[in-house]
């Protein structure tokens, strides 16, 4: 008898030596590994031993492949920091087991993106003082990286007593690019300020902040100065002046504020003497102006020419100067005198005329007999004696400082004849 001995030898397949680990997706709450295990001999089998769980939070389940496979892709709902329990085990396998190799998950705790870096202002429109307009960029959104989420869109804020004023004119508060209009004028404090920040899987970002830049638009000053040239002050009744204005001042530019441009003229006249201004040349909106004046009355007090700058803001205060016309007192007469004689001696003659010294009327008579008495009767229109005066004929009788403005009739008598006048005392 032959006798056979068969020894059976345990082969323990080669162990594979590491295990890589690859990011395939990064979502904040949901995260993609592949893990691939090195290459053994003789084209044996691998067996991988599945983590329950990421940070003590389980729902860690095979995305792709198979755990009979060299290659697998894992799926991790949660997006806890892995702890030191936390691994992913593989074996070669050929019906016995190799040597068990480990590696520790490389699950980092995903945060939400970091914050806008920047955003850009452009001003669009500052032509009107209580609604001006910017427009504000956000940077793209920011790619996934092994610590933070991607970006997936934006989030804009706007705070304090300004920002209270925006209204987003186009776009959304989740677009990139906004154009807002402020209601108010108020200057930026610094608490009103514009803020964005990114969206995302995991959170929103923190926010990019910047202080808003609203200046305030402001009105032009009053015009400084108004320039008067008379061009006729020799008519009793009407006289001529021209009224000149500033150039217009370009808008000024400051740290906090903007002044505007001022835009054209606006002339005004007020008081009882104002309101006999006609403008004869120009239009109240021109930079010049010839103006007639009806009424020869003395300026007042309240009687001034008024200039105002126009802009985009509204109207500027009122440059006022008194206007420059003084009455011209003993015009002749408006009405035509109404002379007549009592006989046939023609040779006195009278005629009222301005005292160029005084504030009076000059009566001058000649023709009479030397040296004879003249009486002057002053009497209003209804014939009513309001002054008389005796003096010289052939000399001159200063009055008129005496008479309220009206209309008088003058009676002058000598020996021989008698004269009427109307006359008009402005």
């Amino acid at each position: 008898m032959v006798t056979l001995n068969l020894t059976i030898q345990k082969i323990v397949p080669v162990a594979p030596t590491s295990i890589t680990q690859t990011l395939v997706s990064n979502n904040c709450g949901a995260r993609v590994y592949r893990f691939k295990a090195s290459t053994v001999a003789a084209g044996l089998q691998y067996y991988w031993y599945l983590p329950t769980s990421i940070g003590g939070v389980s729902g860690v389940t095979l995305d792709s492949g198979s755990i009979w496979g060299q290659t697998i892709r894992l799926s991790f709902v949660s997006n806890n920091a892995a702890l030191v329990t936390d691994s992913i085990k593989v074996v070669s396998y050929n019906g016995c087991s190799s040597r068990v190799v480990a590696k520790k998950i490389i699950q980092l705790a995903i945060a939400p993106p970091l914050a806008p870096t920047s955003i850009k202002i452009d001003l669009v429109q500052n032509t009107v003082c209580d609604a001006r307009k910017y427009r504000f960029t956000a940077p793209n959104l920011t790619a996934a990286t092994a610590g933070n989420g991607a970006a997936t869109g934006w989030n804009w804020m706007f705070t304090g007593a300004l920002g209270a004023s925006a209204t987003i004119d186009s776009g959304t508060s989740s677009s990139r690019v906004i154009v807002v209009t402020f209601s108010s004028n108020a200057a930026a404090v610094v608490g009103d300020s514009v803020k964005v920040r990114y969206t995302s899987n995991c959170a929103f970002s923190r926010w990019k902040a910047s202080k808003l830049m609203n200046k305030v638009l402001l009105k032009p000053a009053a015009p400084s100065s108004i320039t008067i040239t008379a061009l006729s002050t020799n008519v009793c009744g009407n006289r001529v002046y021209r009224f000149s204005a500033p150039a217009l001042p370009a808008a000024v530019y400051t740290e906090l504020a903007t002044i505007t441009a001022a835009t054209g003229y606006l002339w005004s006249f007020v008081g009882s003497f104002g309101s006999n201004a006609v403008i004869d040349s120009g239009t109240i909106n021109s930079r010049k102006i010839r103006v007639v004046f009806t009424s020869n009355d003395a300026a007042g007090i309240g009687d001034s020419v008024r200039l105002a700058y126009l802009s985009s803001c509204g109207t500027t205060a009122n440059k006022s100067i008194k206007l420059p016309i003084p009455a011209k007192t003993g015009c002749p007469s408006s009405l035509k005198p109404d002379m007549k004689t009592t006989d046939l001696d023609k040779s006195l003659h009278m005629q009222i005329s301005p005292n160029p010294s005084s504030d009076k009327f000059k009566l001058q008579i000649t023709g009479a007999t030397a040296d004879s008495k003249a009486t002057a009767v002053i009497m209003d229109i209804q014939g009513r004696i309001v002054k008389t005066y005796s003096f010289n004929s052939n000399t001159s009788l200063d009055f008129g400082n005496d008479l309220m403005p009206g209309i008088y009739i003058i009676r002058v008598a000598t020996g021989k004849e008698e004269r009427v006048m109307k006359i008009v005392k402005q």
